[in-house]
């Protein structure tokens, strides 16, 4: 099992929210189930938004 394809199993099947996104405007580049049942938020519903867009941010200034 190649490093990529382990880090794709870790990522999907960890019951944990995980979520990667661009460190510079913090743009959501993928999420896992876990995310998806602790946010209720799926994958089609984060693309092409970050975090603040999703109010996920109790004080959006921890962002910056």
């Amino acid at each position: 099992m190649s490093g990529s394809e382990f880090f794709s199993q870790v990522f999907s099947l960890c019951p944990d929210a995980i979520n990667v996104n661009r460190l510079g405007d913090g743009l959501f580049l993928a999420i896992n189930e876990g995310f998806t049942r602790l946010t209720g938020y799926t994958e089609e519903d984060v693309r092409g938004k970050s975090a603040l867009d999703l109010q996920l941010w109790v004080n959006p200034e921890d962002r910056r």
